[in-house]
């Protein structure tokens, strides 16, 4: 019997400059390089769900992020990212195989922001 619901969340990663926006994605979509052609997460078993949440300072404060969504978040250079894992079957639950953060830089009229990108969290 699994609980029906868990955190996993990360230790704080210093990353030596500000964050301002972040996206949870897929890994198969983050290692095409092409976020557009993504659709979804990988399944989950029926009855299940995983939330998450980012925090830029050193997990003080928690924005929701939803999958493939660029989400603003308050500037800060410490990331943090949780994830709850929920089940309303107590036979099954989410599993989380592997978090990865990566950065990409993207260049807009109004100058650089740093986008962190969350990969791979379900399975």
């Amino acid at each position: 019997m699994y609980e029906p619901a868990a955190v996993l969340q990360s230790t704080v990663l210093p990353v030596g400059h500000m964050v301002d926006e972040v996206r949870v994605e897929d890994a198969d979509c983050a290692a095409s390089k092409t976020p557009a052609a993504c659709t979804g997460m990988a399944a989950l078993p029926p009855g299940t769900a995983v939330f998450y949440a980012v925090s830029t300072d050193g997990c003080q404060t928690w924005t929701p992020t939803p999958v493939f969504t660029n989400v603003t978040v308050s500037p800060g250079d410490r990331l943090c990212y949780r994830l709850t894992l929920a089940t309303s079957n107590l036979a099954v639950t989410p599993v989380v195989d592997v978090a990865n953060v990566y950065e990409i830089a993207t260049v807009s009229s109004t100058g650089t922001q740093n986008l962190a990108y969350l990969t791979r969290l379900t399975s």
